[in-house]
């Protein structure tokens, strides 16, 4: 199925221990500003349930799993071109988000991620 609000310039991860994917932020079309919506996507149940909204509205920021962790990290906000530096971190068990205790050295958006595992 699709996702209940076509968006773009979101992020999305997979969930910790899980196949279910998370989608957050981005907007809707040219005109509409940065979202702070998430949806989380079921495998199991092949369908999309909206969840906690971020305490931010982001556009082009990432969204990655770390461990147990879901980070939404920097973006901006979009008709306004405010980039943001904040981080935000996704309670999986709780289902909402919340202000990370870091931030980004310098606020950026629509940059690269890579997450290297320690070996």
């Amino acid at each position: 199925p699709d996702i209940p609000s076509p968006i773009s310039g979101h992020g999305c991860t997979i969930l910790p221990d899980s196949y279910d994917i998370i989608v957050a932020g981005g907007s809707r079309n040219q005109r509409d500003n940065s979202r702070m919506d998430s949806y989380v996507y079921s495998w199991e149940n092949n369908s999309w349930n909206r969840t906690a909204s971020m305490s931010t509205a982001r556009f082009g920021h990432k969204l990655v799993t770390v461990g147990q962790n879901v980070f939404a990290i920097g973006g901006k906000q979009r008709n306004l071109d405010v980039y943001l530096d904040s981080i935000e971190v996704f309670d999986k068990e709780k289902r909402e988000w919340s202000n990370f205790s870091h931030s980004l050295k310098k606020p950026r958006a629509h940059f690269g991620l890579a997450l290297i595992p320690r070996s």
